[in-house]
């Protein structure tokens, strides 16, 4: 991702894994926390993480990965795995790729409401 002597771009405001990909943004390939859900076996998992620790980077890798939204015209992402772990981790793991249904709710907080939790916006962020 370095082309020439200009260094990788740090993703500073980004979240969403399938924006820092396309964008070239410096990203710690964490994809093979898809392979310990999958060896795991469990019907739910809850991922807590404190605040500012890539909870929703990781859910949107999770929704890319599992998620087949091009069938529904969307865009095909499959290939933002190309090169990372969980491509390397074996063929096993890839014939989970764009087959699940994803629901992610992201919660977004603001200035206004940190001091008004009633008031808290959420978004859900569809492909």
């Amino acid at each position: 991702m370095n082309i020439g002597n200009i260094p990788t771009p740090l993703p500073i405001g980004e979240s969403f894994f399938d924006s820092m990909i396309e964008n070239g943004r410096y990203y710690v390939d964490k994809t093979l926390f898809i392979k310990d859900l999958l060896d795991k076996g469990s019907k739910v998992t809850l991922c807590t993480r404190p605040r500012r620790f890539g909870k929703t980077l990781n859910q949107t890798m999770l929704k890319c990965f599992f998620e087949d939204t091009a069938q529904i015209g969307g865009k095909d992402t499959r290939s933002l795995f190309n090169g990372l772990n969980i491509e390397k981790a074996g063929d096993g793991y890839l014939e989970h790729q764009g087959k699940y249904p994803v629901i992610v709710k992201f919660r977004i907080q603001t200035a206004k409401n940190r001091k008004n939790p009633s008031k808290t916006e959420y978004l859900s962020r569809s492909g």
